[in-house]
């Protein structure tokens, strides 16, 4: 069967508007949405505790979830859940530090979050290129170690871990 993942663009409070738009007719199309993978990352310069913001987005989204599902309940709309944020310096200069790695993860398994990622694999080394590292001087998979706790619950998706040395 066919699985269909939406990855969208999120802010602190949710959704932004198009976003909901695109899944409230999406479902009312008759598609069934298996994951809403809010991309957790580039809030703003400025922007501080970005473990923080991640989780306040992903609530918020969930709360947006809820008025599209009304009937189901709040663990299977977490379970509907992706987080994936940026790993290391995001392109707006704000730094997703380890820190902010474990406190996601953590709120992915005390949640249920249904998937759990990152941007992106190639990144999750040291160096100041952000195309090519994470723009610290973090070790090299210290990103997909700090979240691959989360990846040892059963419900959870970590798919950074997939073939890696992680």
């Amino acid at each position: 069967t066919l699985s269909v993942s939406l990855t969208l663009p999120v802010e602190p409070s949710g959704l932004p508007g198009p976003a909901l738009d695109l899944i409230r007719s999406t479902v009312a199309g008759g598609v069934k949405i298996a994951v809403i993978n809010i991309m957790a990352m580039d809030y703003g310069t400025g922007t501080s505790n970005l473990g923080n913001i991640a989780i306040q987005s992903a609530e918020g989204t969930i709360e947006q979830l809820g008025t599209v599902y009304p009937s189901k309940p709040r663990a299977h709309l977490y379970g509907m859940l992706g987080i994936t944020p940026m790993i290391g310096r995001n392109d707006d200069g704000t730094v997703f530090t380890l820190s902010d790695a474990r406190q996601v993860a953590t709120y992915a398994l005390q949640k249920g979050i249904g998937r759990l990622s990152f941007w992106a694999l190639q990144r999750d080394q040291p160096g100041v290129n952000i195309e090519t590292s994470s723009g610290t001087q973090e070790a090299k998979f210290a990103y997909c170690q700090a979240l691959a706790a989360a990846a040892k619950s059963s419900r959870l998706i970590h798919q950074a871990l997939a073939g890696t040395a992680c």
